[in-house]
């Protein structure tokens, strides 16, 4: 087993829980999807640098985590450029509209999951406490949808990762027959051409 796949077994736990949760579970969905995307970008990181101290200091953050992948390898995830200027506008504020230029709100709306996942970061577990970051005036709602899975199913193709680990999970017992096809549908793609 390679180091980047340590990583990948992880987010697999945290992919599948992201799945399998019931309705009215934002704020978990939430935590658990940005922890499962932490973990494959750490796991394709280790894959590009093979550098564990550099792959740990980036932390949870997560847009630090994207670029420095994109940055190593401008292969990688080429449809999911963060811009700051969306991100200097709070994506979470009622009041996004005002803030950004109208192709920076085009852009978030397209890639709306991603940024409030970038925004609360792990804090999400702390999302309606005292210990919330503050000027975040609303949570959207968190679903599996063919946003994740889209950008799952690119992480898995570009890291080779297999749905071995997921199957196993899967096969404990409790999912439905729906998670289970669509977990298993992210591992549907082309093998990589380097």
């Amino acid at each position: 087993m390679t180091k980047w796949q340590h990583y990948a077994l992880t987010g697999d736990d945290f992919l599948v829980a992201f799945y399998a949760l019931p309705n009215g579970l934002d704020q978990s969905r939430l935590f658990l999807v940005g922890h499962a995307l932490e973990l494959y970008l750490k796991g394709v990181l280790f894959s590009l640098l093979n550098d564990a101290n550099l792959v740990r200091s980036k932390g949870h953050k997560i847009v630090d985590l994207l670029r420095s992948c994109q940055s190593e390898d401008p292969k990688f995830l080429p449809d999911y450029v963060i811009r700051d200027s969306v991100l200097d506008a709070l994506p979470l504020s009622i009041h996004l509209m005002e803030n950004l230029a109208p192709s920076d709100y085009v852009h978030f709306g397209t890639h709306r999951d991603l940024y409030q996942t970038i925004a609360l970061g792990p804090d999400a577990k702390y999302w309606g406490t005292p210990l919330t970051r503050p000027n975040l005036d609303s949570v959207f709602e968190v679903w599996p949808n063919n946003y994740w899975e889209k950008m799952f199913k690119n992480i898995f193709q570009y890291l080779g990762h297999s749905p071995e680990n997921c199957n196993l999970i899967l096969s404990r017992g409790g999912f439905t027959s729906t998670i289970k096809d669509v977990v298993n549908d992210i591992f549907r793609y082309e093998p990589r051409i380097s």
